[in-house]
């Protein structure tokens, strides 16, 4: 009888350890749609790119979409990446009961997202997420985690108006191209036609009049109106804020963190 219990529990070993393994992985996915709003190719190209920022940097660079939750979103991300991940990290929380997203931080990543750095992501990332594209605004996500860790690593904090250029896109790239060929171009005909020109242009009639002939007999200057133009001097107190940093608060656990957001 013992045999046949040991021999069952050795049978059914490995389905227990596959379908704990599943457990965990699942836990520990760097993309979790409950949402789901991406399809299987699109959630499959996004974990993919997720895994590879957390990996370069050893931290984890996360993604989740929900349709309602518990409480204010602040504390509900915060305690969603509590549960699941690292110290060091960052993840964007989607909620699509009411279209609003959200960005906590939490340890190295508090320094490197500062407060303009978390909004200029929320920029570059709504318009496809009011569209629709959801893959592609997770794709940006990562590419700018991807930018603003490095940043930090090599000791640039993306603040104020310093912040990630963005890529040239290929038609935009194309389009400019174009332009300058057409400029160089019609400089390049314009000097060839002017060497044709044997006839100068002249802006009066001085060489056609008889010298001597013309005589003026009074000359009178008369004073009619003046324009004064004033324009404003500006301040050196007017001039553009450098950044304010990182603001950060306490989740439930007790972990600091940083983060903002907004709607789509």
């Amino acid at each position: 009888m013992k045999n046949i219990l040991k021999k069952s529990l050795v049978a059914l070993l490995p389905i227990i350890m596959a379908f704990t393994f599943g457990i965990t992985a699942r836990a520990e996915s760097r993309l979790t749609d409950y949402a789901d709003l991406l399809t299987p190719g699109g959630e499959q190209e996004v974990i993919q790119a997720l895994d590879e920022v957390s990996e370069k940097y050893g931290m984890d660079i996360c993604v989740a979409t929900v349709f309602g939750r518990d409480g204010d979103i602040v504390s509900f991300t915060d305690d969603f990446y509590d549960k699941r991940y690292s110290a060091d990290g960052v993840i964007l929380m989607i909620d699509m009961s009411d279209r609003s997203w959200y960005i906590s931080t939490c340890g190295e990543c508090i320094k490197a997202f500062t407060d303009d750095g978390i909004q200029y992501i929320g920029d570059r990332i709504i318009g496809d997420l009011g569209d629709g594209y959801y893959a592609e605004s997770f794709l940006t996500y990562a590419r700018l985690c991807d930018s603003f860790i490095e940043g930090e690593r090599n000791g640039i904090i993306y603040d104020g108006g310093n912040m990630p250029k963005d890529p040239y896109k290929a038609g935009l790239s194309l389009v400019i191209s174009l332009v300058i060929g057409i400029i160089v171009g019609f400089i390049y005909v314009s000097s060839l036609k002017s060497k044709l020109n044997t006839v100068g242009f002249n802006k009066d009639a001085g060489n056609y009049v008889v010298r001597g002939s013309f005589k003026l007999n009074e000359q009178r200057d008369s004073y009619i109106y003046s324009r004064v133009t004033k324009v404003r001097r500006e301040s050196s107190s007017s001039s553009s804020r450098s950044g304010g940093g990182s603001s950060y608060h306490s989740s439930s656990s007790g972990r600091s963190h940083g983060g903002g957001g907004g709607h789509f």
